[in-house]
This record gives structure tokens, C-alpha cells and sequence, in this order.
């Protein structure tokens, strides 16, 4: 049964024979249970991985509505992001944080002896001990390490002793923020640039990497020695311009790399102002605009190579993902029965995951490949994707056989998305396909997935692309 849950309905709510379940109609899963005796538990339903799970907040009039739908709330938006509120809790031993396998967004699996020790599990399957605990009505976290380079038994002494801390009033998380910044005051130019890597965790994987290597290679050798506090704008300003003499992109990467640490460094008190404030970038970057020709197209689709790499370029143009969308896949994520595409967050730019349509020619190029590896298109360590660098260099390798002018993996899906808008496609669908995020008012109303328009868009697309230019004829996708 429905109804709208106030405290008159549920003070209305009369016991039966058998126990009944009262839904609220503006709260999916939401609701309260009556047994025969008359005792009125609010509960929470949902569904995760497949399964049906069950939170129990409390009886009513003990617990009142206002208190077990904020719980509800709480809990709703962690399985809309993918988490188990109602995960239950478990012995911890090596056996079993050994076995805690990786989902698609990260979760913890909690001590059952040890209240708030937990041991947190990332998509890509990193395992670190963590205490949750609070101080003066907050919620506070600390990290001890990754398993299993920190063994159970040294995070439990940790944990123990913090533990004790919190008990006799103290907030052990803050001490040791403050203790850090105390040890590490003004730090030099290097010791900045490594406390920036290991505590700057917003961007990518790939471009943390980046800014680490562009960091270590030019800001490190030339200003490292000097202490962070005393790097002023001049000396910013003329290492970036000593940089663009030779290598004017490489320049404006290095300056926003430099940006955005001292701005983070800023955040994190280790210092009250960045030198590279109204610095500009030395050189003007012009937004490629390359797109293959219809002739280019057909060159390349024709083209044979035993290389997988080849499929990946024909798989960009056919479905209009990103290089590193395809580069970075997995057999799950491709459903063969469905015919579709599942790009999880970690693989995408912009970190929205997304599903997407496949058109029957990027179905036999798929099934065209090896699987002796997880990934799609593995490197040469075959538990390994293969590299940016891998792909752009067989591209740049092979221009000649191809039959094409210059271009880049990326302008393969500018391709296809101008292409797209030729064909009429509109706009909207075309985001769509193309994996971006619409963070308009409009989007936050309209969930319709677009899954049978953009299915339209690929067979038009896929169409054009595998007919020859003036003969007319199609394209054999394999030589």
C-alpha cells in the first residue's frame, strides 16, 4: 500500500494479522513496516548490484519522520552514486581485505570489532586503512596507508591509539594536519613540487602524471633550491619565457602545471600568496580544426594492417569516442547481445560515465580482436592498456599508407562529430554521443538516456562513412 507518510498516517497506521509494509508515493523505497503487535519501523528499499537490500532506521514514534527521512536522503544519494549504505559489516583479516574486489565507484568495507577502522577499496582496486570518527560534531578522517604495504596489525596500533585520542576528547586528525605543517613551513621549491603530487588529488591520473614530469623536468632544476615563499613573479615569469624560446606549448603547460600547484598550495597554508599571478601564457595556441575529407575517410577505412591499433582508429571514427575511451576499455564494458558501449567515469574526461550505442561495423571490428587480455587493446605488457603515446606514434608512422594528410587520433572524432552535424544530427544528440556532461537546468529535469536517437545517429553516420565518395560503393572494413 501507498500514501502520503506524515505523522497523523502513520499514527493511523492500524496493525493487521500479518506484518504490511506503507509506502511513502513521494520516496521511492521508502517506508514503514507494521507488525500484527502495532510496532512501526521506518525502512528503506533498494536495489544494488542486482540484489534487493534492506536498511532499518528505527521505530516510530522513538524515531521521528523528519529524523528517518534525513537517514533516507543520506542513503538514496549513496546508491544513486553507486555505494551499498547497507553494507554489512565483516571480520577484517588479510583473507578478506585480500579478497575486497573493485567496483565502480569506491566504498568501504567497515571493521566489525573496531568502530569507524575500515578499509577503503578504489575502482582500480587500491585498498587503504582509514578511521572515521567525530570531533566536536563533525566527521573526521584519517588515513593510515595502503594494504599491503601497511600490514593489518601496524594499522590497528594506529588506529588503537588514535582510537584512545578521540575518547579522551582530543581530535588526533587535526593534530597531525598541524604537526605536518609545522614540520614542513615555508618548504623549498622541490619539497613542494612532492607534497603537491602526493596531496593533489583532483585531476586525472594522466594529467597528475603530467604535472609531475613537467615539474620535476624544468620548475625543479631551476627554482627547487630556493624556498617557496621567496619564488617571486620575475623568476616565474623568466623561466616560462626561457622555455618558449624553444618549446612554446611545452611553455604555456608549464605555467599552468606551476599555477596550479602554488594555488593548491595556497588551500593546503603552505603559503599566503602564488608569484604566477598575472603571468601570461608566452604563447597563443591555436584550437586544431583538422577534419579527414570524405576521400581520407574512405582511405583510411580501406586500409590494412595487422596492428589492433588500426581497429582502435576505425572505432574512433565509427562511434565518436574519445582515443583514450577506447584505449582504456575492457571486454565488460562491451555488451555484444545489446550491442553497446559502457564508458565508466575513470575512462572518461570529464569522469561521467556514460552508455553508448554500437553500430553493426564496430561490432565485426570487435570481434576481429584478440581477448587473451582484459583490455580491449592491451600494450605490450598484455595486463596493461596500450599507451597514448602508442597510438599517436602509429598514426603519425603510417600517414603515407593511409592515403591521408597529417592528423591525430583525436582529429579522427572531430571527424566523425562534424560529420554528425552534416548529417543533420542534433545537437543534443551529438553531446550525447560524444560522452559530454550537460550541466544545464534543463538536463537536471530530463533524464531521458537519447539510447534509441543515438543508435539513428551511428547507423547514418556509419552509412556515410562506409560508402566510397562518387562510386558509391562500400567500404570493406578490413582490406
Amino acid at each position: 500500500m501507498k500514501c502520503e507518510l506524515t505523522t497523523q498516517t502513520i499514527q493511523g497506521l492500524s496493525p493487521k494479522k500479518a506484518r504490511y509494509l506503507c509506502w511513502d508515493i513521494s520516496s521511492p523505497g521508502f517506508g514503514v513496516r507494521v507488525t500484527p503487535k502495532g510496532a512501526k519501523t521506518f525502512i528503506y528499499k533498494y536495489k544494488i548490484g542486482g540484489q534487493t537490500r534492506w536498511i532499518t532506521y528505527g521505530q516510530f514514534p522513538d524515531l521521528s519522520l523528519a529524523e528517518a527521512r534525513k537517514k533516507y536522503s543520506t542513503h538514496k544519494k549513496a546508491v544513486e552514486n553507486g555505494g551499498d549504505p547497507g553494507q554489512t559489516k565483516t571480520d577484517l583479516n588479510f583473507q578478506t581485505i585480500n579478497a575486497l574486489a573493485p567496483r565502480k565507484t569506491r566504498f568501504i568495507q567497515w571493521d566489525r570489532k573496531n568502530p569507524g577502522f575500515g578499509v577503503r577499496v578504489t575502482p582500480r582496486g587500491i585498498k587503504t586503512f582509514v578511521f572515521k570518527y567525530t570531533s566536536d560534531g563533525r566527521s573526521r578522517w584519517i588515513t593510515y596507508g595502503q594494504f599491503p604495504a601497511l600490514s593489518l596489525a601496524d594499522a590497528r596500533k594506529k588506529y588503537l591509539v588514535d582510537k584512545g585520542a578521540v575518547a579522551n576528547g582530543a581530535d588526533p586528525g587535526r593534530t597531525k594536519q598541524e604537526d605536518k605543517h609545522q614540520r614542513i613551513t615555508n618548504p623549498t621549491g622541490k619539497e613542494l613540487v612532492k607534497l603537491f603530487c602526493e596531496g593533489y588529488t583532483k585531476p586525472r591520473p594522466s594529467t597528475m602524471a603530467e604535472y609531475k614530469r613537467t615539474l620535476e623536468v624544468d620548475f625543479v632544476p631551476a627554482l627547487g633550491s630556493l624556498k617557496s615563499a621567496d619564488i617571486n613573479r620575475r623568476d616565474i615569469r623568466n623561466l616560462i619565457f626561457k622555455k618558449a624560446k624553444t618549446a612554446p606549448v611545452a611553455a604555456n603547460r608549464l605555467l599552468a602545471a606551476i599555477g596550479v600547484m602554488f594555488t593548491w598550495a595556497i588551500k593546503e597554508e603552505y603559503l599566503d600568496a602564488s608569484p604566477c599571478v598575472l603571468i601570461d601564457k608566452p604563447h597563443q595556441e591555436k584550437s586544431r580544426d583538422r577534419v579527414l575529407n570524405n576521400q581520407e575517410i574512405a582511405s583510411l577505412m580501406a586500409w590494412s594492417h595487422p596492428s589492433t591499433t588500426n581497429i582502435l582508429l576505425k572505432l574512433i571514427l565509427l562511434t565518436v569516442k574519445r582515443p583514450g575511451e577506447w584505449r582504456l576499455a575492457k571486454w565488460q564494458h562491451v555488451d555484444f547481445k545489446k550491442q553497446t558501449f559502457f564508458v565508466p567515469a575513470e575512462n572518461s574526461k570529464n569522469r561521467h560515465e556514460y552508455l553508448t550505442p554500437l553500430p553493426p561495423s564496430s561490432i565485426k571490428l570487435l570481434k576481429k580482436l584478440p581477448t587473451h587480455s582484459e583490455y580491449i587493446f592491451p600494450g605490450p605488457k598484455t595486463d596493461e592498456p596500450m599507451t597514448k603515446t602508442g597510438v599517436c606514434r602509429f598514426m603519425a608512422r603510417h600517414y603515407a599508407d593511409m592515403k591521408i594528410e597529417k592528423a591525430t587520433p583525436h582529429d579522427l572524432r572531430r571527424t566523425a562529430v562534424t560529420n554528425l552535424a552534416e548529417l543533420g544530427t542534433p545537437f543534443h544528440v551529438i553531446k550525447k554521443l560524444e560522452g559530454h556532461k550537460d550541466g544545464s537546468v534543463e538536463a537536471i529535469y530530463n533524464r531521458y538516456d537519447y539510447q534509441p536517437e543515438m543508435k539513428s545517429a551511428l547507423r547514418k553516420l556509419e552509412n556515410k562513412i562506409l560508402t566510397k565518395p562518387a562510386q558509391g560503393k562500400v567500404v570493406s572494413l578490413f582490406g
